[in-house]
């Protein structure tokens, strides 16, 4: 299984070029806003990084919050990818569940475990 992984992971780095991305600042350059969570789990820590940062800045922003500084939104996205990355293992349905999908649902799930902390407010 994890033979078939690696294989998949390599394909999918080589397919879509990691290289062909220049982000200067690690804000930039994510391309995984529509990608499912096995290429998720396959990309670099960069692009993961950079994608997700569009969601928490978007989310963050469009529940009536104040824009949030850089490192702010760094510290955040960082929180949202550990929370993606480490909620995930094991469980097989969710390779193929889509990366915005589990950063919203991991952005709730922060919240409600750390009340005040994250700058959103999704209310469901």
């Amino acid at each position: 299984m994890m033979k078939q992984i690696f294989i998949i992971c390599s394909l999918f780095i080589f397919i879509t070029g990691v290289n062909s991305v220049i982000a200067k600042e690690w804000y930039e350059g994510g391309t995984l806003h529509k990608a499912t969570m096995r290429e998720f789990l396959c990309a670099t820590q960069d692009n993961r990084m950079a994608t997700i940062s569009d969601m928490v800045a978007y989310v963050t922003e469009s529940t009536g919050n104040k824009k949030v500084n850089f490192r702010e939104l760094k510290r955040n996205t960082k929180d949202v990818v550990g929370c993606m990355s480490i909620g995930t293992i094991g469980i097989d349905i969710a390779e193929d569940m889509s990366v915005s999908h589990v950063a919203l649902t991991c952005m709730i799930l922060l919240q409600e475990q750390n009340p005040g902390k994250y700058p959103w407010n999704i209310k469901f």
